[in-house]
């Protein structure tokens, strides 16, 4: 009965953890707008991925600090 039980929360624990990569996927592509790269080689597929990420945290990360200069 108690082996079900660790189971059962390993089960939860790897369903939660699912849950937030598939979150993440979500907020990227809605921030990058991923969707709208039309490349066909995986080259430059990754390399309009790694620049979309890139640009996006430096947005975020100059917010951040635009916003707590003025709190």
């Amino acid at each position: 009965m108690c082996i079900s039980i660790q189971c059962a929360e390993l089960g939860k624990d790897l369903i939660r953890r699912e849950w937030k990569i598939e979150e993440f996927h979500g907020e990227i592509k809605q921030l990058t707008g991923l969707e709208f790269c039309q490349s066909r080689l995986r080259i430059i597929k990754k390399n309009h991925i790694a620049c979309a990420i890139l640009v996006s945290h430096k947005a975020i990360v100059k917010i951040l600090q635009i916003f707590i200069c003025y709190i």
